[in-house]
Parts: C-alpha cells; sequence; structure tokens
C-alpha cells in the first residue's frame, strides 16, 4: 500500500471515529481545507506592484525634455 492510501485510510479511519450527527461539520471543515490548500496562490498587489515597478527604467534620449513631453500629450 503506498504512503498516499495509508494516509487517506487513516483519515478515514479517524472520520469514522466521529460523532454521526458532527458530520455535516466535519465535512464543512474538510472543504475548506481542501480549497484553502488546492487554491492557486495569487500574487499579492505590493508583491505585483513591486514587480511590475521593476520593468520600469530611464532610457537615453537626444530630445529635450520639453519635447518628448510634447510627444507624449501629442
Amino acid at each position: 500500500m503506498s504512503q498516499k492510501n495509508s494516509l487517506k485510510e487513516k483519515l478515514i479511519r479517524e472520520i469514522e471515529k466521529l460523532p454521526e450527527d458532527r458530520f455535516d461539520s466535519i465535512y464543512q471543515i474538510l472543504h475548506c481545507l481542501r480549497i484553502t490548500f488546492t487554491k492557486k496562490e495569487r500574487p499579492q498587489k505590493k508583491a505585483f506592484s513591486d514587480k511590475f515597478i521593476r520593468t520600469f527604467g530611464n532610457w537615453k534620449d537626444k530630445r529635450a525634455t520639453a519635447q518628448i513631453m510634447a510627444d507624449i500629450y501629442d
């Protein structure tokens, strides 16, 4: 028997030892755990913002600042 199946069997045995009138609550808990453990982690906003900002950089341009700004506004 694989370790995965062994752990699954242990979990099932533990659940079977619990009072049946609590199965609904136990199901709710297990369901929340499954969702939490299988949810793909989304990057936090700050981490995403920092990563995005690092893509910015300065560049060399022979035009004057005023000319660059005029081009941007156009």
